[in-house]
């Protein structure tokens, strides 16, 4: 275990040269793929492995040595080749495997991994009714598609593209559990984006299986993925994706666009991830001015459901003038309809609000030693939250997108970023544009309207960026 140690702690050693990681590329995969093969269960070791093949993945010198080793092995695993050692390794650490060859490889992808590991992983997907595998093959097709989508169309004429849609549409089916969507809006996102043109009726297949998936998840993780999907096409794609969801009926006889902004709008607040942050408000911001400057009737007779306090008349029986707090706890809960956009711009500005506070925080730490530090981010932490706990705060940082390049920001977001994200929309700083975004707006006739529909706390938000609210 001494030459393991040695070569696994830390891995970094490996990229300080690539020539002199070339020189040492066979003894560092006879010892990379006998740890695989022998410590396969030990997460711990497998996260080594990985850290090894992201360097040696995108050493040109290393890569094809790298695949002529592991391939095979990762092929037979997943074919459920019952041989040797290899009949105990887990098809869906395989898939990550894979997935990780791939991710950090360069396009064109070897004729190794088109016509053999491709095709042996989706038929493990297909095959299989692990939910682990079914999650792990989601992802590893994803970034087949992200890195290669020429070749992966190109092989068997089409069969390729085929055999992902069949994967995707299996991960939608609404029997199985919610967690093998849970990042399907990558996966259909990816789809669409790179491969769109040659989807056809397929495209409008997907997203009404999308919009079956969506009935009956409960999960936050799941719903939001699903969301994002429409997220992404609506900044793109705006007509093509109201004409869809205005066309194409809900479970419960409205259009798929009142139940996808129900499901949308209702936990718009509680989104994390710096992509699904980002994507879900500028999405918002454009169905707001859509709808405000077109007064477009497929999304303004939308009606959201909400609750709020309900309002006691001023000299009602049982209404004193003063509340005490245990009387403030029990006030009534009534459910009204709010007209989508009035939902709209109340989410925009609590999500403006919220942006601010965690730059402010985020600000004031960096600022203080090293000692203080510690004590102000949970002072901070508690200013912020509010009721919702600190959580909240440290959420808000963890994924905010305005050039934080803190190391732990998570690497699956920024690459989707990347892969994503080249249309100038993408290219902002969300909280810049979001206080342009409503600035622009108060200078616009309906703005006032608007205003009778906000509470004070909303209309303290405009006031804190100078908008006038009165």
């Amino acid at each position: 275990m001494s030459s393991i140690t040695i070569i696994f702690l830390p891995p970094h050693p490996l990229q300080f040269d690539v020539n002199v990681t070339a020189t040492l590329c066979p003894k560092v995969i006879t010892v990379t793929m006998t740890v695989f093969q022998k410590f396969h269960d030990d997460r711990f070791l497998v996260e080594m492995v990985q850290d090894v093949l992201k360097i040696l993945s995108q050493n040109p010198f290393c890569l094809l040595p790298l695949q002529d080793r592991i391939i095979p092995t990762l092929v037979s695993i997943l074919n459920h080749d019952q041989g040797g050692d290899q009949q105990t390794l887990a098809p869906d650490i395989a898939l990550d495997v894979l997935q990780t060859l791939v991710k950090y490889s360069q396009a064109p992808l070897s004729d190794a991994m088109i016509e053999s590991a491709f095709p042996s992983a989706v038929h493990c997907i297909l095959r299989t009714e692990d939910h682990s595998v079914m999650q792990a093959g989601g992802e590893c097709l994803r970034s087949f598609l992200a890195i290669a989508p020429e070749q992966i169309c190109r092989y068997k004429n089409g069969e390729g593209l085929n055999y992902v849609l069949q994967v995707t549409t299996m991960l939608l089916n609404p029997m199985n559990t919610e967690s093998t969507a849970s990042f399907i809006g990558r996966l259909v996102i990816t789809i669409i984006t790179k491969v769109g043109n040659l989807l056809g009726d397929s495209v409008d297949l997907l997203l009404k299986a999308v919009l079956s998936k969506m009935q009956l998840v409960k999960s936050l993780n799941v719903i939001m993925s699903l969301v994002t999907i429409f997220a992404h096409l609506i900044l793109l794609q705006l007509d093509a994706v109201m004409n869809f969801l205005s066309t194409v009926p809900g479970p419960t006889g409205e259009t798929a666009m009142s139940f996808v902004l129900a499901n949308w709008l209702s936990r718009q607040h509680l989104f994390y991830g710096q992509y699904e942050r980002k994507v879900t408000t500028l999405a918002l911001c454009k169905l707001f001015e859509h709808g405000v400057t077109t007064k477009d009737d497929r999304l303004n007779t939308v009606m959201i459901k909400e609750q709020v306090p309900a309002t006691i008349p001023s000299g009602a029986a049982g209404n004193t003038g003063r509340r005490t707090r245990s009387a403030s706890a029990k006030t009534p809960m009534v459910w009204i309809d709010t007209p989508v956009l009035v939902k709209i711009f109340k989410l925009l500005l609590h999500e403006l609000a919220s942006l601010r506070e965690a730059k402010d925080a985020l600000n004031k730490n960096t600022d203080s030693g090293d000692e203080a530090n510690s004590s102000s981010d949970e002072e901070a932490a508690d200013e912020v939250s509010g009721d919702g706990g600190k959580m909240s705060f440290l959420t808000l940082l963890t994924h905010m997108d305005d050039g934080d390049e803190d190391e732990e920001e998570d690497e699956d977001d920024r690459q989707l970023m990347a892969e994503l994200m080249n249309d100038p929309i993408f290219q902002c700083d969300t909280m810049e544009y979001l206080t342009k975004f409503i600035e622009s707006f108060s200078q616009h006739e309906n703005f006032r309207a608007f205003l009778e529909k906000i509470d004070e706390t909303e209309k303290n938000i405009l006031q804190t960026f100078n908008i006038p609210s009165m």
